[in-house]
């Protein structure tokens, strides 16, 4: 790494800095391994000019532009290199045709080398604004930028035919822009009182603009389960980092959809008991039941209680040309909101916490839904639909294909508000404390992650994830712990 920073001030009110840098990586093939990253910032301190000098209520006001550009190396580390993989091969028996087989180690092709890799980059471009009025009492920043992602090291899909699995090229650009604003407020500032605030808030627009050839990258996460919801991510032209795609839902089969459920004369079988011992008749036959034609199918059998999926175009089957966006996990806006009081020895602060518009696709209720009609939950069985139960909301549990197939139902809505932290101390009366020969001490208390409001029905929406094309995957993501610390200190 080569780092070149110089910086210069003009008038102490026009400040301008700028630095380039040099990196290398042994990760890129010869003739890449170097990359540059220029950045410049330009700072001017307006409340020290002539006309904003003598407004008393202005204690800083300052623009600030910037721009930078930055790298990711974030592969593995013989990403870029062919590499072979050892093969057992049996070639022929140890004692002609009726021995036990000689097994023989070889090796194959393993991945495939790519010798124009480099590094991904991103060029970012700032503006900001700094205001403090009243003496500090009101503190404002406001920061807008836009990010320009070019040469995104992913990692592809190949097709089968072609002997590998995947491989690592420089795919595509990304586009983030945002507004990022902080306010920092003393509300009450008197002898014994003082009560402050900070709230933040971000709003952050994430696009893929460009993936080469074709519209589409499936990315396939080792993390769904057992072959359960295909192709749910995918990085395309037009959406966010993250997309979740996946089918629209339109209830459930009913009866009055199967033919085995009208008369002779075509007439609905609205009889309770009638409908029971026609559903019960075929099913306990093995028979199929008979969709009546124009009705939507998914193209295998079904049968009354099992999802019923909806088309998006022309035609009564289901293809996977009848997949739509169902959202990511990038939020609309997040961020915080603190408050801190203090009275005379006592301090009390709130932290609160939010994120709004995010979506989650939520894995974890599959296996507890009839997986190999076990580990059924008690909240779907009450709510699953029987042929004596017919209004009820959630397919039945022998439906498999509609447990494993991605819908909307599994991207809900991750927004929530959680109570952070609150926290809560005392500072014994220095008088006191000097007669114990301290300066002085304090008990505190404080409990993290209390409280969540959030419509999302497995524990935490808030978790991590490593991967950010599927970063909205949660699968069996353990719950935030709630935690509570209690102790003392003392100043010697």
């Amino acid at each position: 790494m080569e780092l070149i920073e110089p910086t210069y001030t003009l008038k102490s009110r026009y400040l301008f800095t700028a630095s380039f840098r040099a990196d290398g990586s042994s990760k890129f093939p010869k003739g890449n391994k170097f990359s540059y990253f220029p950045s410049g910032a330009f700072a001017w301190k307006m409340n020290e000019e002539a006309f904003l000098k003598n407004v008393k209520e202005i204690d800083q006001l300052k623009l600030r532009l910037s721009y930078g550009r930055t790298g990711n190396q974030s592969i593995n580390t013989l990403a870029a290199l062919a590499m072979m993989s050892k093969k057992y091969y049996s070639f022929n028996t140890a004692q002609g045709t009726t021995g036990s087989p000689i097994i023989n180690m070889g090796v194959i092709p393993g991945t495939i080398g790519s010798d124009k890799l480099r590094w991904e980059t991103t060029d970012q471009y700032n503006v900001g604004v700094d205001l403090s009025l009243f003496n500090s009492r009101v503190n404002f920043t406001a920061d807008l930028y836009y990010k320009y992602t070019t040469d995104l090291l992913i990692t592809e899909q190949l097709p089968g035919i072609s002997g590998y699995q995947s491989v690592v090229r420089n795919i595509g650009s990304v586009v983030n822009k945002g507004l990022e604003l902080n306010l920092g407020t003393v509300n009450m500032n008197t002898k014994n009182f003082t009560w402050t605030s900070d709230l933040n808030i971000s709003f952050n627009k994430n696009r893929v603009k460009n993936i080469g050839s074709g519209d589409r990258i499936p990315i396939t996460p080792t993390a769904i389960m057992q072959g359960h919801f295909l192709d749910v991510f995918y990085v395309r032209e037009g959406y966010p980092i993250g997309a979740m795609f996946g089918y629209k839902t339109d209830g459930l089969y009913q009866c009055r959809d199967f033919s085995d459920f009208y008369d002779a004369n075509g007439t609905f079988i609205s009889d309770k008991a009638q409908q029971k011992a026609i559903y019960d008749n075929i099913k306990g036959n093995n028979g199929q039941f008979t969709l009546r034609e124009g009705v939507v199918s998914r193209g295998n059998a079904v049968e009354p209680g099992y999802l019923k999926l909806k088309k998006q175009g022309e035609g009564d089957v289901i293809t996977s040309d009848d997949k739509v966006y169902l959202g990511s996990n990038e939020p609309k806006f997040f961020g915080g909101f603190t408050n801190r009081f203090s009275y005379k020895n006592v301090e009390l602060s709130i932290f609160l916490q939010f994120s709004y518009g995010n979506k989650l696709f939520n894995t974890n209720h599959a296996m507890l839904r009839g997986y190999n009609n076990y580990n059924i939950e008690q909240q779907y069985y009450d709510n699953m639909w029987t042929i004596d139960r017919q209004n009820a909301p959630l397919h039945i549990y022998s439906d498999n294909i509609g447990r494993q197939t991605a819908t909307e139902l599994q991207a809900e809505d991750a927004s929530y508000l959680k109570i952070k932290e609150i926290s809560f101390s005392y500072r014994l009366p220095k008088k006191a404390m000097r007669h114990l020969g301290v300066k002085g001490a304090k008990v505190f208390v404080s409990g993290i992650n209390l409280f969540t409001f959030t419509k999302y029905s497995w524990y935490d929406p808030e978790f991590s994830s490593t991967n950010p094309l599927t970063g909205g995957l949660d699968k069996y993501s353990y719950p935030t712990a709630r935690t509570f610390n209690a102790g003392f200190s003392i100043d010697l």
